[in-house]
This record gives structure tokens, sequence and C-alpha cells, in this order.
């Protein structure tokens, strides 16, 4: 999806940038309510979403919206059918 045509120069150069940008941030997961399992750049492969796809949310059957807080509890990986 591209921008609207009115956006400013400085926020069109932003964006551009965001794909060099994305990888050098990483997230502290804390307890995993504010952290994206899927879109955020949090496990050390990277967003798991561009390593595997979008098609892993429905095969692990949890949304692309999901937290990793739904699925890492006490340090542990809760399987597809928890």
């Amino acid at each position: 999806m591209g921008l609207p045509y009115y956006v400013s120069w400085t926020i069109r150069k932003v964006f551009q940038l965001r794909e060099v940008c994305q990888p050098l941030i990483r997230y502290q997961i804390g307890n995993g309510a504010s952290t994206f399992l899927w879109l955020d750049n949090w496990h050390p492969l990277g967003p798991l979403y561009k390593r595997f796809g979008v098609n892993v949310c429905c095969n692990i059957g949890r949304s692309l919206q999901a937290k990793v807080s739904t699925i890492i509890i006490d340090g542990e990986w809760l399987g597809p059918d928890k």
C-alpha cells in the first residue's frame, strides 16, 4: 500500500528508511503483553511473519495481532492446541 499523494517529503523519506531501520530495533519482551508475536522484532530470527510468511499464523492458530504473552508463559512455549 502506498502513501497518499499529499504526504510531506519528510514523511516519505522516513517511510523509505523503514526497511533499513526496522532490523535495528529490538524489543524487550517483559511479560509479552505489548509485543506482537508475528510482527515485532523480538526473536533472533527477526519478525516471524517475514521469516515464515503470514500463513504461519493460521497454521499455529494465533492471529496476526497475537501478542507474545499468548504463546510464551513462564518461559515456556505453548503449543497450538493450548
